[in-house]
């Protein structure tokens, strides 16, 4: 028998890997997304049930000034994300045009609200492979963002949500493990490579790239946080020292709704923010901001993709040979 080289070590830890992952049945996945869904909505059911006199009554005022902080942060969050993507493609060796990657990305956002999430992923792979991106690394791409947005959704939650919420030792905790899994992205996403079948690999320069993606998701992150702060200053009274419980409140929200089988994480979001916010502003303003932001982010999807399609249609015209707006 010859003995085991150093070569064949990372080939037998791939295979075992593999081997343990076959093991998991395929429905597992969504069965406990499906639970934690069912469970968040329970909660919320219940909370709402033992607090209906304040849903009755809520005391929201606008003040219009806040909108001029909340328009220009919310509009910089929608340019971060899709050129955070076309930095990860980068990293894989496949360059798109930014106007083309604010089209893909933003087309495919959209329909994030379809049931299941496969149109999300449908769209963004035929729109990309348009571009010359292989569909592997197009579908690959969403995960991976998400991947990346929940990273920075827990390192601010853990650094922003005060004690009261969350102890202090699982916010040291969450927050360095957020930290050092975007560290060592670049590591991981190679790892994956060599264990999920199918998975593009990395360019062997491509971990400059890889950081420039994870801190483009995670300016958006701090942008749509700064928004969502001032979006609830914009109709309910409040004060500096509530900004870290905000904020605090829309990352842990956003974790929620990433990782949850509702479709772009409707209701599940809302229903982690309001169960954080009711403490401090009642069930009934709480619920009431959770549901404002999801219309003011369907506002906001909508005013880039008509951008991004409206600018595709100029260019087409110029140019019809390069652009195909999809």
């Amino acid at each position: 028998m010859t003995p085991q080289t150093a070569t064949d070590e990372p080939v037998g830890r791939t295979a075992r890997l593999l081997a343990l992952r076959d093991r998991i049945p395929s429905w597992v996945w969504p069965v406990v997304r499906a639970a934690a869904l069912v469970a968040v909505v329970g909660v919320v059911a219940d909370v709402g049930a033992h607090n209906y006199s304040s849903v009755r009554h809520l005391s929201l005022s606008v003040h219009p000034f806040w909108f001029t902080a909340v328009v220009p942060a919310s509009l910089l969050a929608g340019l971060l994300m899709p050129l955070g993507w076309r930095r990860l493609l980068v990293a894989y060796g496949h360059r798109v045009q930014v106007g083309a990657a604010l089209r893909i990305w933003w087309t495919a956002q959209i329909t994030r609200y379809v049931p299941s999430g496969t149109a999300a992923l449908a769209t963004r792979v035929v729109l990309a492979g348009r571009e010359g991106v292989s569909r592997w690394l197009a579908g690959a791409s969403l995960p991976i963002e998400v991947a990346i947005i929940v990273g920075w959704s827990a390192l601010l939650t853990g650094a922003l949500l005060p004690s009261a919420f969350l102890p202090v030792w699982a916010r040291a905790l969450l927050s360095v493990s957020a930290a050092g899994a975007l560290a060592v992205f670049p590591v991981l996403l190679r790892g994956a490579g060599r264990i999920v079948r199918r998975m593009p690999d990395l360019s062997p320069s491509g971990a400059p790239d890889v950081y420039g993606s994870v801190a483009l998701y995670g300016l958006n992150a701090l942008a749509r946080s700064a928004a969502f702060a001032a979006l609830a200053a914009a109709i309910l009274p409040v004060h500096w020292s509530d900004v870290a419980l905000l904020m605090g409140a829309f990352n842990a929200g956003s974790a929620a709704g990433l990782v949850s089988i509702a479709p772009g994480g409707l209701g599940v979001r809302e229903g982690v923010l309001t169960l954080i916010l009711r403490s401090r502003y009642g069930f009934g303003d709480a619920a009431a901001l959770a549901v404002v932001l999801r219309a003011w982010d369907l506002c906001v999807d909508c005013v880039w993709l008509v951008t991004a399609r409206l600018a595709a249609r100029i260019r087409q015209r110029r140019d019809p040979v390069v652009v195909s707006p999809g």
